[in-house]
């Protein structure tokens, strides 16, 4: 069972980092270029699996050491999707003068 403190920790800590991404987009305007020509479409998978990796650390450690195949397995995958993506070239829409 979790505790309440536990889950306001949790909600604070989640919280804060929405905040400080909203605040850094607003306004660091350059910001907006560096995260669309760094990864551009390619920011989908990375944080999937940043999300799936960090809920996995927060609530089930063993499953980091039990399951390290799958975890491996999954950022294997994760880099192969963002190779992928590297190749999309946006010729209209908000990523058009970020591809190459």
């Amino acid at each position: 069972m979790t505790s309440k403190f536990t889950t306001i920790a949790d909600t604070a800590f989640l919280l804060g980092i929405v905040i400080s991404a909203v605040f850094i987009f607003l306004f660091i305007p350059s910001s907006h270029q560096w995260a669309a020509k760094s990864l551009a479409f390619g920011w989908i998978p990375v944080l999937a699996f940043a999300v799936i990796t960090l809920g996995l650390l927060r609530y089930k450690p063993r499953f980091l050491v039990k399951y390290w195949r799958y975890l491996l397995s999954l950022a294997v995958a994760t880099f192969v999707v963002v190779v992928a993506l590297s190749f999309v070239h946006a010729d209209y829409g908000v990523l058009s003068k970020t591809s190459f």
